[in-house]
């Protein structure tokens, strides 16, 4: 007679599954008390502390001291090294061994002078396999040496993730001992994890859907396969602040690495986070050989859901990508049934593309996958009622400007250090330029810009002193300058006139535009002379500072909330605090002070220059707040339901009202050195020299100047600051108008430089470009420069326009080819040299890079 089947109830015999694989319940008697078997402690635990991070070599050799588990070690950012003396025990013979680690910070196991594994109870690695089956003639003493740096995976924040490092942190060694590995238990233990999500995500349902399958195979590594070189850049670069060139450089640099440590180039721009992508990013792409991009950040939108998870990125010049979002929405996936049927549930490209990555591991910190996670992928990879996985190992530590105190100090190390060898280049360069005929001592005036300059600027003098001049210096090249003392200060025909009224206020007028302070320093008025057109709006005025609340639901360094917008608090100055400063003449500037909180405040000389079409604003700030934002805003009587914003190698335009929740969502958005908002033949531009965070709602042009997030970084922007913005109104279409060569202008200021005797005694000009659509953004040595006789010239077209243009050359060229941005000759790009000039043609926002080979000296 055949038995009864046994009946069981559904919600007991899943609670029982639960707690036989539980880490917190029943470990006594479940299958995780048993992952582990007979045990014994280490022979001999020594160590010792250092601030340091020592090599290897040099770490061994120190004077290690006895340790015990429970000891303490610290405090943040020192590191401990441990010696491990350890003896197997006989008994153990033809069974897998394993060191047991548990402490606190990340660890790393040595072992014949190789690291060999990760150690962290973050990541969930806590013990090494010292062999998967000991044999008889194996050795039964060895030592290993454990690094473990005193922080944590994710930093070490005090009392959360984010929060500021915690300097007095310490770290404790809780567990330092041998153990037999039961393999089978652990097989099982993945077993019945499956399984049990499986019986738990909506099995039935998703077998009517018909997903398709999520798996292939990974692809062959370097050379054998198991390790696929991605990312495409020198590291996880951000996606708005950099220049155009800076992007062109990760990837140059990136590449070249690749290609010289593993043979082949990416062929995928890897870069799963980020706070942010470029318009022009397809195009840089495709100029570096790269034709996929995947990324993940952008599953972190608040407002809207990104519609696609596959599709084609086309880029502000037309050139496409195929990009790949994963619909997991994480790059630290741990490779779970749930995790798995989200990615197939998510998916909103099915039927179109029937493949998704699953990225899998501690992703953020760097810990890497466990191996539990490759077990279960491997489980998965094979199980009835799963689909089948695409698994991708994915790596991610990124240092932005959401970093912590050290991160911030370090780099602006890095910063002082390049200042210095690059002052050091600028005079080896101003002596290179005059090696032609000698003329009087004096100043060398350089112009980085590709256009002749015709600038205000103040000239040293001996002791100190400065005066002004007008000076004139071409395209991509220098004028000489007589000394100082010698200069008479030639006055234009319309001088700057500065007016200060009986009620404190003060006029500038330079005969092109007519800028108006009230007596606190706000812009009450500003002309274009020539058309007597106003563009402040009526009623209203510029250059007022806001001050807003500045608390994130959580990531404090790294939002920025739209309810932050209903906090927002002007800064009002007192009235007679605006004094004269220059008089006028070739200059005219007036300043004030203005008290932002009781604990920080701001000084500001607003500066007008003979023939300058804008006005400046030089501004210092002694920043000491707590989650407060500063901005400065500018209403302008001009109507425009879009603002145009400058980005890499162009510009693009979004809107100025919140018609719908994706133009809601852009309440702050980024830019690079201008933003313009303008209406048919009239509009304002707002520069600036270092700022990135923007908006125009309605008429109102909004520059975001600081910040004050006490997480990861309690200290950050904390202290003195210099910047400068400017206004300029304009006449016309901005490309028109000059605005982009005026941001230029304002961001590399010309250069005065002594001259090495003799100086020569006429200007020069290196390049010059027929077209002010066209801008010569970059010149280089090249990469790959025999004797140094290579230029790499990057050009790019800025108004969004077809152009024809001629590049004059005054450098003795013996070749010009055209190439891409890894600096490859096109076989089909040579270029033919007339009388010193290149035709170059031009699609809108197309970046073309130009090699030049120099002819040879003459002996």
């Amino acid at each position: 007679m055949a038995a009864a089947p046994a009946l069981k109830h559904w919600r007991t015999t899943l609670e029982r599954v639960e707690k036989f694989v539980s880490p917190l319940y029943f470990t006594d008697c479940n299958l995780r008390g048993r992952l582990f078997g007979a045990s014994c402690p280490v022979a001999v635990l020594s160590s010792f502390l250092t601030p340091e991070r020592l090599p290897y070599q040099e770490a061994v050799q120190r004077d290690f001291r006895p340790a015990q588990v429970g000891d303490s070690f610290g405090p943040t950012w020192w590191t401990c090294w441990f010696r491990v003396e350890l003896t197997i025990p006989e008994a153990w013979v033809g069974q897998e061994v394993h060191l047991c680690w548990e402490s606190d910070g990340e660890g790393l196991v040595w072992r014949d002078g190789e690291p060999v594994q990760g150690l962290t109870k973050e990541g969930e690695k806590t013990s090494y396999v010292l062999t998967d089956r000991l044999g008889e003639r194996d050795p039964r003493s060895l030592t290993l040496y454990v690094e473990v740096a005193c922080n944590g995976l994710l930093g070490a924040g005090k009392g959360s993730m984010i929060a500021a490092p915690d300097p007095e942190k310490m770290f404790q060694l809780s567990r330092a001992e041998l153990a037999v590995f039961h393999r089978d238990v652990h097989m099982l233990l993945v077993d019945l994890e499956l399984l049990l999500g499986i019986a738990k995500a909506q099995q039935l349902e998703w077998v009517k859907s018909r997903y398709p399958g999520l798996y292939s195979r990974i692809q062959e590594f370097a050379c054998r396969g198991q390790f696929v070189p991605v990312g495409g850049t020198w590291v996880e670069m951000d996606g708005n602040l950099p220049s155009g060139e800076a992007m062109v450089r990760q990837f140059l640099q990136g590449q070249n690495f690749f290609l010289q440590e593993f043979g082949k180039m990416c062929s995928e721009f890897w870069l799963p986070d980020t706070f942010g992508y470029s318009a022009q990013l397809p195009q840089i792409m495709h100029g570096c050989g790269i034709r996929r991009f995947l990324t993940q950040k952008l599953s972190w939108n608040l407002v809207n859901s990104f519609p696609h998870h596959t599709f084609f990125w086309e880029g502000l010049d037309g050139s496409r990508v195929l990009v790949h979002f994963p619909p997991g929405d994480s790059y630290g996936m741990q490779g779970s049934v749930e995790e798995v049927l989200k990615t197939v549930a998510n998916n909103r490209d099915k039927g179109r593309a029937n493949h998704s990555a699953f990225l899998f591991g501690f992703g953020d910190g760097g810990g890497g996958p466990t191996q539990t996670m490759l077990d279960r992928l491997k489980r998965l990879s094979n199980t009835d009622g799963l689909p089948r996985l695409l698994l991708l190992n994915q790596f991610h530590d990124v240092v932005t400007g959401s970093c912590i105190q050290m991160v911030a100090e370090e780099a602006m190390c890095h910063y002082e250090d390049i200042r210095s060898h690059g002052n050091t280049l600028l005079s080896a360069a101003a002596a290179a330029l005059c090696a032609g005929e000698p003329g009087p001592e004096g100043l060398l005036i350089v112009n980085t810009l590709p256009w002749k300059r015709i600038e205000v600027m103040a000239l040293p003098k001996p002791g100190g002193a400065h005066s002004l001049a007008l000076v004139t210096v071409p395209s991509m090249g220098y004028a000489p300058v007589p000394p100082p003392t010698s200069l008479q200060p030639l006055l234009p025909q319309q001088p700057v006139f500065v007016v200060q009224e009986t009620d404190g206020s003060v006029t500038l007028d330079n005969g092109i535009i007519r800028v108006k302070l009230d007596p606190t320093g706000r812009l009450t008025s500003l002309v274009l002379v020539a058309s007597g057109r106003e563009a402040i709006a009526e009623g209203a005025v510029g250059n007022q500072f806001v001050l807003f609340d500045d608390v994130p639901l959580y990531w404090d360094a790294w939002d920025v909330m739209d309810y932050h917008l209903e906090t927002r608090k002007p800064v009002l100055g007192q009235a007679g605090t605006l004094a004269v400063g220059t008089e006028g003449g070739l200059r005219g500037s007036a300043w004030f002070l203005l008290q932002i909180s009781p604990n920080s405040r701001l000084s500001q000389e607003v500066v007008l220059d003979v023939g300058c079409p804008y006005v400046r604003f030089h501004t210092e700030v002694h920043w000491h707040e707590a989650h407060k934002f500063l901005k400065v805003e500018f209403p302008a009587r001009v109507r425009s339901s879009q603002a145009t914003y400058e980005i890499q190698f162009g510009h693009l335009q979004r809107p100025t009202h919140y018609n719908t929740s994706w133009d809601w969502a852009r309440f702050e958005v980024w830019a690079h050195r201008w933003m313009d908002l303008s209406e048919h033949g009239f509009g304002l531009a707002l520069l600036n020299d270092c700022k990135y965070g923007a908006s125009v709602r309605g008429s109102i042009l909004s520059l975001s100047l600081l910040r004050a997030p006490k997480a990861p970084d309690a200290t950050a922007d904390t202290g003195r600051h210099e910047f400068t913005y400017a206004l300029m109104p304009h006449k016309g279409s901005f490309q028109d108008a000059g605005v982009i060569q005026a941001a230029y202008s304002l961001n590399f200021p010309l250069l005065a430089l002594p001259a090495p005797s003799p100086a020569p005694a006429t200007s020069w000009s290196a390049f010059s470009v027929s077209s002010p659509a066209v801008v010569l953004e970059t010149v280089k040595q090249a990469e790959s420069s025999p004797q140094r006789r290579s230029l790499v010239l990057r050009l790019y077209e800025a108004h969004g326009s077809h152009v024809d243009c001629w590049l004059h050359l005054s450098l003795p060229v013996q070749e010009a080819i055209l190439c891409d941005l890894l600096e490859r000759p096109d076989p089909a790009g040579h270029l033919t040299l007339r009388d010193n000039r290149l035709k170059l043609t031009f699609s809108p926002f197309q970046v073309l890079s130009l090699l030049l080979v120099l002819q040879p000296p003459p002996h």
